[in-house]
């Protein structure tokens, strides 16, 4: 006999009813997008990728009213140069046409490539800054602009001068800015410093300028230099090379920068000409900047004397990067005396030393129980990083290391290890033994809070 619709259970209307309810309900989540609050839209999109933000835009139009708000295109990164130089040049100057007015951050990493990609960089570069001329940047960062690259092309060296010139005259609100591996020559980068403190001098204070002049310029003994970096009179932070440096310039930096000062990133190769700065001279400015923190980058610098020299008693040294650069041909008992350098750290810096890299992975000898000593002596070091081999000295350094990290007065908090097997191995079991004594340790530097990381070249 056919049943009824009278005579269906009333629990079986309830759920029918309970179904279109449920569909109702997300029917009009879906159709509600459009009515997100505005500033809920703006958080959004700001996570998004600009391609993500270009395909949204397209949903409705308050996604689209989202998209085109000036606060999501304040601040931008380009490539120019590379491997897909024509794409990246493309994709750069659509968005400058589109979103340029809004940048008040700009950042541009070149990549060289080929001859042909030289090209390609400044006449990417040229384009981007002609249609940048009227926004009003508060950062500009240029990095490996690299002109030594540009040996066959000379007259793209003077193209790249121009042009940075001419865009830098429009800009009279930089508060940074960093130009590092430019490699001008010293009347061209001299002439863009002094364009750069005339346009927007007082406001700067943040200027990187880090192999801003080919290497082989000795700048700080060249009058014109140190009379533009003097123009500067607000700084914070500065980069630069140590062969920039001058007993002269560091008095008057004490002078113009006086209490201002607080953060001074130096880099000394061993092929850069230049004047040693006495300890008089750093402790003047130590003085007239009292929170002044030095960071110094030496790459392969031998002779133990410069070296020494180099690391004045006064310098107040927070971070301290050393790279041997080993050469096999040097005669090693007269030139190489590393452990002569990390007395001469634990012995001066131990209480301002907060960060120490190490690159040993080139260097023949064993350092192990100087390093150890000095990482335990310095009682502010927070970050070490090391890259080491992956040998039986190794496998006792990381042994006394882990030693020194279950101390209960041991400040260390990030510790990096990269293992190396550029040697041959005194023992085929070091590594082994590395990766055990780190399975060890993870559970206590778990209750100490320490970043503890121990990889290898293989992971890169």
């Amino acid at each position: 006999m056919r049943t009824s619709k009278r005579s269906l259970p009333e629990d079986f209307h309830d759920s029918k009813r309970k179904r279109i309810r449920k569909t109702t309900t997300q029917l009009q989540a879906i159709t509600s997008w459009d009515q997100t609050p505005y500033l809920v839209l703006l958080e959004v999109f700001k996570h998004l990728s600009d391609k993500s933000r270009c395909v949204a835009s397209q949903v409705c139009r308050a996604w689209n009213n989202a998209f085109k708000n000036p606060s999501l295109w304040r601040s931008k990164s380009f490539v120019v140069g590379g491997p897909n130089a024509q794409n990246a040049a493309f994709r750069a100057i659509q968005f400058t046409k589109l979103f340029g007015h809004n940048l008040q951050e700009l950042r541009i990493t070149c990549r060289h490539l080929t001859s042909s990609t030289c090209k390609l960089i400044i006449e990417n570069l040229e384009a981007v800054f002609l249609l940048l001329a009227a926004s009003r940047l508060r950062l500009l960062v240029v990095a490996e602009l690299e002109l030594d690259r540009f040996w066959r092309y000379p007259n793209l060296r003077t193209s790249a001068a121009i042009c940075l010139v001419n865009f830098i005259q429009s800009q009279s609100g930089l508060e940074e800015f960093a130009m590092k591996s430019a490699q001008f020559s010293l009347q061209q980068g001299v002439c863009l410093l002094d364009v750069l403190a005339a346009a927007s001098g007082p406001k700067i204070t943040t200027l990187d300028i880090e192999d801003f002049f080919s290497n082989q310029n000795a700048v700080g003994v060249f009058g014109a230099f140190k009379t533009v970096l003097l123009k500067f009179e607000n700084l914070s932070s500065l980069a630069l090379n140590y062969c920039y440096l001058s007993d002269e310039l560091m008095e008057h930096l004490a002078l113009v920068l006086k209490g201002r000062l607080k953060r001074f990133t130096i880099r000394a190769n061993h092929d850069e000409p230049g004047e040693t700065i006495s300890n008089k001279r750093w402790s003047l400015l130590k003085l007239a900047c009292p929170n002044l923190a030095v960071y110094l980058t030496m790459s392969a610098i031998i002779e133990v004397d410069n070296v020494l020299q180099i690391l004045a008693p006064s310098m107040p040294l927070v971070s301290f990067y050393m790279w041997p650069g080993f050469d096999p041909r040097l005669d090693t008992q007269l030139e190489w005396q590393l452990t002569v350098t990390m007395n001469h750290v634990a012995n001066h810096f131990h209480e301002s030393l907060e960060e120490l890299v190490f690159n040993g992975d080139n260097f023949p000898d064993s350092l192990d129980d100087e390093l150890i000593r000095t990482i335990a002596r310095c009682n502010q070091l927070r970050i070490i990083r090391m890259k080491i081999t992956a040998n039986i000295n190794g496998l006792h350094f990381v042994r006394s290391l882990c030693g020194l990290l279950k101390e209960d007065d041991c400040t260390l908090k990030d510790v990096c290890i990269t293992l190396c097997d550029i040697f041959v191995p005194d023992d085929v079991h070091a590594r082994d033994q590395i990766n055990q004594l780190v399975q060890e340790m993870q559970p206590f530097i778990d209750t100490r809070g320490i970043d503890l990381e121990f990889r290898s070249l293989d992971d890169f």
